[in-house]
C-alpha cells in the first residue's frame, strides 16, 4: 500500500513539473494574392518585378491542442469531425525528423517544423495532443500550415525559445524548403494572418 501511494505521488509531482499548456492556432482566408509571398522571392532576381499584395484575414475555426515537454516528437491528432487521425512517435534527432519531413504525409510538416526548430536551437521534445480541431482539412483554409505554427509555438513555448511571429513564419517557409507539395504552407500569409486573428474562441488568445 505504501509503494502505491509512494508511485502515485512520484508521477503526480512528475506532472505538476512538465504541465500541459493549451495552445489554439487559427485558419486563415486569403481574398486576394494567394501566390504573391512565394513568387515575390523572384524579386530577388529580377528586381523590376513589382512588389505583389495580398489580403488575408485569420478565421475562428483552428486547432486545440494541449503540449507538454518529452523526449521524443509524440504527435496525435482528430480530424475536424472529431475522428483520430492516428499518432506518430519521432525521434528528436535530425536524420529521423528529416526523413518523416520529406515523406509528405499528414505528420510531415510538424516534422519539417521540429527539424528546422531543432537544429537552430538546443530542444528536447514535445508531446502534443490535437485533441480538438474545428478547422477544415483540404479545405484551403491552411490546416497543413497551422500546424506547423502549433508545432513551431510549442517549442517555443515549453523551452523558451521566445519566438517571434517572423520565427514562425521561417518554420512555415523551412517546411516548403523541405520538400513540400504546391498546395504546401505559404509562410508569409499564414503568419500575417495569425498575427491579427481573431481571438480564441473561449476568451483567451494564446
Amino acid at each position: 500500500s505504501f509503494g502505491w501511494h509512494a508511485s502515485f505521488l512520484e508521477s503526480a509531482l512528475k506532472m505538476e513539473e512538465n504541465p500541459w499548456i493549451e495552445l489554439f492556432v487559427p485558419g486563415r482566408i486569403c481574398l486576394f494574392g494567394e501566390h504573391s509571398d512565394w513568387a515575390g522571392g523572384f524579386r530577388r532576381f529580377n528586381e523590376k518585378l513589382e512588389p505583389g499584395m495580398t489580403i488575408v484575414c485569420g478565421t475562428n475555426q483552428g486547432i486545440y491542442a494541449r503540449v507538454r515537454r518529452a523526449p521524443k516528437l509524440v504527435l496525435s491528432s482528430v480530424d475536424h469531425h472529431g475522428a483520430p487521425v492516428g499518432s506518430r512517435v519521432v525521434e528528436m534527432n535530425a536524420r529521423a525528423l528529416l526523413a518523416e519531413a520529406k515523406t509528405g504525409g499528414f505528420w510531415s510538416y510538424a516534422a519539417g517544423t521540429a527539424y528546422k526548430i531543432s537544429t537552430d536551437s538546443r530542444v528536447g521534445g514535445v508531446e502534443v495532443d490535437n485533441y480538438r480541431t474545428t478547422l477544415p482539412m483540404g479545405k484551403g483554409l491552411s490546416s497543413s500550415a497551422a500546424m506547423c505554427v502549433l508545432v513551431a509555438r510549442a517549442f517555443s513555448r515549453l523551452y523558451e525559445i521566445k519566438m517571434t511571429l517572423r520565427g514562425e513564419m521561417e518554420c512555415v517557409l523551412a517546411r516548403v524548403a523541405r520538400g513540400a507539395r504546391e498546395n504546401a504552407p505559404r509562410g508569409r500569409h499564414d503568419a500575417e494572418a495569425r498575427s491579427r486573428a481573431p481571438p480564441h474562441p473561449q476568451g483567451t488568445r494564446t
